[in-house]
């Protein structure tokens, strides 16, 4: 099954102009990838959420920063792993 999310198999660089992107155009939940897929999605969601999850504007805006995982109990600490650095962070689980 082929993922063809926007950020799919985009560089970790990539995903957070993404990121950095959506925020600029005041997207209110950012789901940033999916870390237990991967070190560098992992990674990637952990950049986001340090860099992005954590600009406040002067309106108060901060994106909350989310990250996918399946209801299983490696994917969800690995989504938290990633997630837990933004103000407002998020684990957004499915059932396949």
């Amino acid at each position: 099954k082929k993922n063809n999310s926007p950020t799919a198999g985009n560089m970790p660089k990539q995903k957070l102009e993404i990121a950095r992107q959506l925020t600029r155009l005041g997207v209110d939940i950012i789901e940033a990838g999916f870390p237990a897929a991967s070190k560098a999605d992992l990674e990637a969601v952990k950049t986001i959420a340090k860099e992005v999850g954590n600009e406040v504007d002067r309106d108060g805006y901060v994106p909350v920063i989310c990250g996918l995982s399946r209801c299983n109990k490696g994917d969800i600490d690995s989504a938290w792993e990633a997630v837990k650095y933004a103000k407002k962070p998020r684990i957004h689980t499915f059932i396949g």
